[in-house]
């Protein structure tokens, strides 16, 4: 993480930022609640100013400021339901903007809410099918295990990141593996050469 010399700098950065929030951009919204989720650092007054602001601002953020946003309050554990309702919506239009690591985010960060909004994660896989040749080892093993927790058995797109999976073997590290096979065993997918590279 950070050192304790940091420390002092990273409290001040938050203080002025309290005061400064509402002329955040989407962008520096998304950035900060990513950095605090980085910093494993939960100021609640600061993270709900963020929120409070993000509402007001929900129509400029761009899919990747969603994604973060999404994953950062998760990482947070912080459910604003307003906000993560209205980056829903703002998600469906942008949907075919995401790329792969905004698909796995976006899934991971729902399924950690239990926010299961069909139009949306239907959108997401839509996607995810017509850019699973961007997935890394990280993406398909959190994309499989979001669609587990939801108890969405999207076949052809789990086919599709079995075979992504395939070819990207070295890249699993042991959570990965781990998190892939226990997706594969909640669907009740037994893709044998899969499981024996794994």
């Amino acid at each position: 993480m950070h050192s304790r010399s940091d420390d002092k700098l990273v409290t001040l950065l938050c203080a002025a930022a309290k005061g400064k929030v509402v002329e955040f951009s989407s962008q520096g919204i998304a950035n900060t609640l990513s950095a605090l989720a980085k910093f494993e650092l939960y100021d609640e007054a600061l993270v709900s100013l963020l929120c409070e602001t993000a509402r007001g601002k929900i129509v400029e953020f761009s899919s990747q400021e969603i994604a973060n946003t999404l994953n950062a309050l998760a990482k947070l554990g912080v459910y604003d339901e307003t906000l993560v309702s209205l980056l829903c919506e703002v998600a469906k239009g942008q949907v075919v903007e995401f790329n792969s690591q905004n698909i796995a985010n976006t899934f991971n960060a729902l399924a950690k809410f239990g926010v299961h909004d069909d139009k949306l994660v239907t959108l997401l896989c839509e996607t995810a099918k017509a850019k699973v040749g961007e997935f890394n080892s990280q993406s398909i093993a959190n994309t499989l295990n979001a669609l587990a927790k939801f108890g969405v058995n999207e076949d052809k797109l789990v086919t599709l990141l079995c075979g992504a999976a395939k070819g990207k073997i070295g890249e699993f590290n042991s959570q990965g593996i781990a998190t892939t096979l226990h997706a594969l065993s909640k669907f009740g997918v037994y893709d044998e050469t899969l499981i024996s590279l794994l």
